[in-house]
């Protein structure tokens, strides 16, 4: 009797064995399979998008790939296109699931990398609950696409977006999830400007050019910005004595990107010169030293120029010294018991040109009051330095869902499937997901991060998602 269990228990052993193999075996032939695919996807769609010169040739690319595979597809007047999969035998249209990414036509490689994904996705899902992709249009991240989409395409179980931004200094994880991010603000610092005729001899320009830059919603603290760099270096000559006139200041290009360039033209005192020129040795040999090994482009250079026949009033040069030095750049607000980053602002851009001021100014933050005490601040310094502030753009704030069934049921999958668990963030960077959060027919939403180093697994998940009962 007892070598009959014995033997029984081998048989359902080796069943056992060989049922697992065989599931090993499916798993590793999917995931081989959408490696392939979805990289000839990538491949094909960012060859063609680099020809692309409107938001239209990307539509129309995307509605030709969906006829040909008679998949249901269509777009809008905002320039978004959304295709749709009804639900196969034995599914419905419970745990209903958007697929969302933005479309455009700058950061093409991280862009298609998304898209691929959804594209893949519709094609090859045999099982699935009903599922729509939503590809929508934004460019230069004014989410002009995801503010116009039909309330009605909204109207869903779960939404998933589809999100590159991440540090690209940094391995990213395997599995990260977004179930909140940062509400933005715009802010214009604005004066007149007042020209006088030069009375010093000597001018130089000092500049800082070819820095990195990138998003500011990427808080690593390790982006410096020019900029602020150049108002505590006037600040600084104003302090030690030495007699300046600045005849222009320009820097940034975009108010939510780190600067890469800022300049000063200066015309020195001839009695300063001396102290001037050993002062912005330092400045340059203290940036070598805080930054050669992130920024390996970088120029940072004192050059004499042509004397400038006019250069600003004495009370404009030292209401924007004032300005700048008070002005905060970089965290501005953290929590007081965790020490974690709550609101930032970054000076993104500056120009004198045309006798006008203009500093452009983006905040950041994960809670509602947050981007409140930035912009009542900036009220307070614009008014201390005799300038106009104004708040002339802003999105909402994406708060934390509480209780989560589509968090909960990608952890799940990850742990059990994959072995992997979702590393879960705030965010700082901006993505439709505020928008779509405040329509009231929306049901559960996420955000995840992809990369060239997880997509497999990320497309795997949403095919696995597709089929929750």
């Amino acid at each position: 009797m007892k070598k009959m269990m014995a033997l029984f228990v081998i048989v359902l052993l080796l069943l056992s064995s060989f049922s697992s193999c065989g599931l090993t075996s499916m798993e590793e032939k999917r995931s081989s399979e959408i490696e392939l695919k979805v990289m000839e996807e990538y491949n094909s769609l960012l060859s063609a998008s680099k020809e692309f010169k409107s938001i239209e040739e990307f539509d129309d690319y995307l509605l030709k790939w969906a006829a040909k595979r008679d998949i249901r597809a269509s777009y809008d007047q905002y320039g978004n296109v959304i295709m749709s999969k009804s639900p196969t035998e034995g599914y419905g249209t419970d745990h209903s699931l958007n697929i969302q990414s933005g479309i455009g036509l700058d950061h093409l490689e991280d862009r298609c990398l998304a898209v691929a994904m959804s594209l893949y996705v519709i094609e090859n899902a045999t099982e699935n609950n009903f599922m729509r992709l939503i590809f929508t249009n934004n460019p230069n991240g004014d989410l002009s696409g995801a503010k116009g989409i039909s309330s009605g395409y909204l109207a869903i179980d779960n939404q998933i977006n589809l999100d590159w931004s991440y540090d690209k200094e940094k391995d990213p994880p395997e599995f990260l999830i977004t179930n909140a991010s940062a509400g933005t603000s715009t802010h214009q610092i604005s004066s007149s400007l007042q020209t006088t005729e030069t009375t010093y001899t000597k001018a130089y320009q000092i500049a800082i050019t070819n820095l990195r830059g990138g998003s500011s919603g990427i808080v690593s603290g390790k982006h410096p910005n020019p900029i602020k760099l150049m108002g505590d270096l006037l600040a600084s000559c104003k302090s030690s004595g030495i007699l300046f006139e600045l005849a222009s200041f320009q820097g940034g290009s975009s108010p939510d990107t780190y600067p890469t360039n800022a300049s000063i033209n200066l015309v020195i005192n001839d009695n300063d010169i001396n102290r001037f020129t050993k002062k912005i040795e330092t400045a340059q040999n203290k940036f070598d030293d805080a930054y050669n090994n992130i920024e390996e482009n970088y120029t940072y250079t004192l050059t004499e120029i042509e004397r400038p026949e006019r250069v600003l009033a004495t009370e404009n040069t030292d209401s924007i010294v004032s300005l700048l030095y008070t002005l905060v750049n970089g965290v501005y607000l953290r929590d007081e018991e965790t020490g974690d980053m709550i609101t930032t602002s970054n000076l993104g851009q500056i120009s004198t040109r045309d006798n006008k001021l203009e500093l452009l100014i983006f905040g950041r933050s994960i809670e509602k009051n947050g981007l409140q005490q930035l912009n009542d601040t900036l009220d307070i310094i614009a008014a201390l330095s005799e300038v106009d502030h104004k708040l002339i753009a802003e999105s909402p704030v994406w708060q934390e869902q509480e209780d989560n069934p589509l968090l909960e049921n990608m952890t799940v999958i990850g742990a059990e499937k994959y072995d992997i668990e979702p590393k879960i963030i705030k965010s700082f960077e901006l993505t439709e997901n505020p928008v779509f959060n405040s329509n009231e027919n929306l049901g559960n939403l996420l955000s995840v991060k992809v990369h060239m180093e997880n997509y497999v697994i990320q497309t795997q998940l949403l095919l696995d998602l597709l089929t929750i009962g």
